[in-house]
Formats: C-alpha cells, sequence, structure tokens
C-alpha cells in the first residue's frame, strides 16, 4: 500500500433513533454526489441534493438496505443524520443551516 492508503477515509458509529449505524464517508470516485451538495443555492434544491447525499452514503454503509428502506426514513432523523454523515466526511454545517433545510421551513420558502 502507498502514502495514498493512509488517505481512505474512516467511519463513524452513531446512534441515531433506535439504530446503531456505522456510516462510511465516500470516495473521490463519488463526487458528483457532494458536488451537487454545495452547488445548489435554492433551498429546495439544497434538500434534494442533501438527501442524496444522505442515501449515498446510507447505501454505501448498509449496501443490502433496500431502496424502500432508504426511502422510508422518517424525517424525524433528518437534523442527526445530516449532522453525522458531514461528520463522517470532515464537513461541519452551521446549526441555522441544518435548520433552513428542516421540513417546516422548507414550507415556509415555498
Amino acid at each position: 500500500m502507498s502514502e495514498l492508503g493512509k488517505l481512505a477515509g474512516k467511519s463513524l458509529k452513531v446512534k441515531i433513533g433506535e439504530a446503531n449505524l456505522e456510516l462510511i464517508p465516500l470516495k473521490f470516485k463519488e463526487r458528483e454526489v457532494i458536488a451537487e451538495l454545495f452547488s445548489s443555492t435554492n433551498p429546495k434544491e439544497q434538500m434534494e441534493a442533501t438527501m442524496e447525499f444522505i442515501k449515498k452514503v446510507l447505501k454505501n454503509s448498509y449496501p443490502e438496505s433496500t431502496d424502500e428502506e432508504l426511502e422510508n426514513v422518517s424525517f424525524e432523523h433528518f437534523t442527526e443524520l445530516s449532522r453525522a454523515v458531514m461528520k463522517v466526511h470532515g464537513l461541519e454545517v452551521p446549526e441555522e443551516d441544518l435548520k433552513k433545510l428542516a421540513p417546516e421551513a422548507l414550507k415556509k420558502n415555498k
């Protein structure tokens, strides 16, 4: 293994709701998901990009999960999941920005 092998992402163990999760960070080859996340300025587009980012991390972390399981994750866990997937990538998002993406905030921005 070369020195670059040392740059592989480390997983993050978190408890969200009743689930004990181990999240695996995305890799450079999956950059399109992260690019969408940071290129959007419209609140609705930002929400969709965040949801795709979360779903991609969850699917990579739990490849046996079904699309139905991913689609049925409750919005009550949105803020915690957002925070956790950002953290596993070494990113910090201000709490204010997370609140802007909450479902009740999006209703106001329609």
